[in-house]
């Protein structure tokens, strides 16, 4: 991908995420960035134990370029 910046790439299974980036490093050494303009997503925050890590849930066929 990164050889045509017109290409697209998607997650192919459930992805989980978080709206924290202090919190998301904590978790490893890669950081990947998202804007996302409109995708299948779910807050898990209300539902967490964890709340404090904002965590979002990605469907699995969301694309991102």
């Amino acid at each position: 991908m990164a050889k045509d910046d017109r290409a697209f790439g998607s997650f192919q299974a459930y992805t989980s995420c978080s709206r924290n980036r202090k919190k998301a490093e904590e978790f490893g050494n890669t950081l990947f960035i998202m804007e996302v303009m409109y995708a299948f997503i779910a807050d898990l925050s209300p539902l967490s134990e964890y709340s404090e890590e904002e965590e979002e849930l990605i469907t699995p066929g969301v694309c991102f370029r």
